[in-house]
């Protein structure tokens, strides 16, 4: 988390144990803002603090909440590129 908080207007793609990094509410800590994640349906639910049963029942409204309150993009299967204008 440091590498964020040290070049915060870098441009990111964070995946795997990035988005791991990020869990536990973690992400509210940093600046998403244009930043990509790439999480598979577990990692997201985990980053969430949700379950995965309750991410699949909704995965897109999820999706879009997540990307329009830290004005980051969603990307990778199966999501398309999600985020503010």
């Amino acid at each position: 988390m440091e590498i964020f908080k040290k070049y915060p207007d870098k441009k990111y793609v964070i995946d795997a144990d990035a988005i791991f990094a990020l869990q536990k509410n973690n992400y509210k800590k940093i600046n998403l803002e244009e930043k990509v994640l790439t999480p598979h349906h577990k990692e997201f639910a985990d980053l969430l603090g949700i379950t995965l049963y309750d991410l699949e029942k909704d995965l897109m409204s999820y999706g879009k909440k997540f990307a329009e309150t830290t004005s980051s993009y969603l990307g990778g299967e199966p999501y398309t590129f999600q985020g503010v204008d």
